[in-house]
């Protein structure tokens, strides 16, 4: 029996061993995340966002885009857009070769310009003619492109999330930049005048959300698994320079957008969660776990992540924060002022948009006193 027991034990070690030696498929970054700010003030529990009017989408909606009408343009499947109208009809109108069109923004010319994780596509909201602008700046194809914004001279800026997770496989590239934690991220801008396109910020953490100040010297773009958001100056003395903006914040930013009176509207796809803190802190244990069979350590649990949307003021500041106590969105996506004053979301997980009232969507005199 104690033969048979060592020859047990030489064989677990040995298979321990092998477990250890084997190529991890990740090499993440020791990060010693902060303990998450308390969800209190400004940001205490409300059911203000549970006010939204919800409106069936054709799919998960990421790509969210209102019109002046009083309706929006939304991402479908497999590259599809449509025009939903304000009286609950839609319209097709184009089918790219993109898997799924991510954001979209108005280019000056009238079109839509739309992030297709693998380009950046033109589209003519009334024909559907469509065109490929962009797949990536000289040596620097794209790996995952994620947001777009149309800056007021006609730039257009977008986000690459990540270039080293580009086409994983069966596990999507957020999910291995995530667990890895690297700043494999890059922002763009696309110049339709002389349709080239160049980087103009590198190594940053996966790259989400893109907006652009009313003045356009500035981009900020969120930084999804650090939970910042970061300022890329466009112009002015601090030309090109990249600085955070708004650090520690409560939640996973994703999009973003400057409302019309300053205010920044701020999509929070996710709570802060322990396990990802576990994860930062903890980045060979994270490597080994990464060597088991995906099912036995991916949570696809995303019900629970029941996001929210954070306001904050021109210093970076939250200020306010538009939540719901019921999981009716899920992951809050995009996030975009609509043209009556009220605010537009998206959800990656639900198939569906809503919309807030501007009323519901106001802040109260303090905070409008703040952004000033």
């Amino acid at each position: 029996m104690l033969r048979y027991a060592g020859l047990g034990l030489a064989g677990a070690l040995a298979l321990a061993l092998v477990w250890v030696i084997w190529p991890a498929r990740i090499d993440p970054e020791y990060w010693d995340e902060p303990e998450p700010p308390a969800m209190a003030g400004p940001l205490a529990a409300n059911d203000r966002l549970s006010r939204a009017e919800v409106f069936a989408g054709a799919a998960h909606v990421e790509g969210l885009l209102p019109d002046q009408a009083g309706g929006a343009y939304v991402n479908g499947e497999d590259g599809e857009l449509w025009h939903f109208s304000p009286d609950g009809s839609r319209r097709r109108i184009a089918t790219l070769p993109a898997n799924r069109l991510i954001s979209l923004d108005f280019m000056r010319d009238g079109r839509i310009v739309a992030a297709g994780g693998d380009g950046l596509y033109a589209i003519d909201p009334q024909t559907g003619a469509h065109e490929l602008l962009s797949q990536g700046a000289p040596a620097r194809p794209f790996g995952f492109v994620n947001d777009v914004a149309v800056g007021p001279d006609g730039l257009i800026y977008f986000t690459d999330s990540t270039i080293r997770w580009a086409r994983p496989g069966n596990t999507p590239a957020y999910l291995n930049d995530m667990l890895e934690n690297r700043p494999h991220g890059l922002v763009l801008c696309y110049d339709p005048a002389t349709r080239r396109t160049r980087v103009i910020a590198e190594q940053l953490y996966y790259p989400n959300g893109v907006t652009i100040s009313p003045e356009g010297d500035h981009l900020l773009v969120a930084e999804t698994y650090r939970y910042q958001l970061r300022r890329i100056w466009l112009s002015g003395p601090r030309v090109g320079g990249v600085e955070t903006f708004a650090a520690n914040l409560p939640g996973m930013p994703d999009g973003v957008a400057y409302a019309p009176d300053g205010r920044i509207l701020l999509g929070m796809s996710a709570p802060r969660l322990p396990s990802m803190r576990w994860m930062h802190r903890n980045p060979w244990l994270l490597s080994m776990l990464t060597k088991l069979p995906e099912p036995l350590w991916r949570n696809q649990d995303h019900p629970r992540h029941r996001g929210y949307i954070a306001v904050l003021n021109g210093d970076g500041a939250v200020i306010d924060s538009l939540q719901t106590q019921e999981n009716r969105f899920g992951i809050v996506s995009n996030v975009a002022p609509g043209p009556d004053g009220g605010i537009w979301f998206g959800s990656l997980t639900h198939p569906l948009y809503g919309r807030l009232p501007a009323q519901d969507a106001a802040p109260d005199s303090q905070a409008i006193a703040e952004t000033r």
